[in-house]
């Protein structure tokens, strides 16, 4: 049982990957690990040793993908980039319409919204315009790459914060990673894990008087030919 009393918030700040989008698409993962050349496990391995820079715009696209792939010079051809850049972007597009409708609907009933995430530039530049129609609803987006800062530092809380002009007090934060509730926790926010549409719904309703998700069985993608 919560024992947390009931609250009433302003602000409802998400994640993007695994909370508005579905987990990584495989398809998409295996197209990649095809071209790198790699095992399953060393793409995966490489993917994310090398993330956190990317994400946060240390690297650049190039830089990113030589490391990935462990090509050096001119091995990585623009194709073979271009082609990996491309399956990237699309294994993170297929989105939740639950959380999307819930977010909206959050709007609708006063709440402001925030998106925050860790994502680099041509991810970020994709989803701002394939997903405008609802995106446009957010108050405050933040990608890391654009302040060269991610999750779970306290910086991009803090700078999304600010440009809310909120106090922590007053946001709700979702995200899928544990560390990083922690950190919007230690910085006076609410924070829920994200793990299925359950592990939003009962908090919601049961802490902040906010309404259900309502689960919806369709999902949306971007795109693909626009990438």
């Amino acid at each position: 049982m919560d024992n947390r009393q009931k609250r009433e918030l302003t602000t409802v700040i998400f994640d993007y990957g695994c909370v508005i989008s579905l987990p990584q698409d495989e398809e998409c993962v295996k197209r990649m690990y095809t071209l790198a050349g790699l095992s399953p496990e060393e793409f995966k391995r490489n993917y994310r040793s090398f993330r956190a820079d990317y994400d946060r715009g240390a690297l650049t696209a190039e830089e990113y993908w030589v490391k990935v792939t462990g090509d050096r010079g001119n091995n990585l051809s623009q194709e073979k980039l271009n082609r990996l850049i491309k399956e990237d972007i699309k294994s993170w597009t297929r989105t939740n319409p639950a959380v999307i409708e819930w977010a909206l609907k959050l709007k609708k009933e006063g709440k402001r919204l925030a998106l925050l995430s860790n994502m680099p530039e041509d991810c970020a530049e994709y989803i701002r315009e394939e997903f405008s129609d609802w995106l446009s609803r957010f108050d405050i987006i933040v990608f890391s790459y654009e302040i060269g800062i991610n999750k779970p530092e306290p910086g991009i809380f803090k700078y999304c914060l600010d440009l809310l002009g909120e106090a922590p007090k007053n946001c709700l934060f979702i995200d899928d990673t544990e560390k990083n509730i922690t950190t919007a926790r230690e910085l006076g926010m609410d924070g829920i894990v994200f793990k299925d549409l359950t592990s939003i719904t009962e908090p919601a309703v049961k802490i902040y008087n906010l309404p259900p998700v309502i689960e919806i069985s369709s999902i949306t993608s971007g795109r693909t030919d626009s990438i």
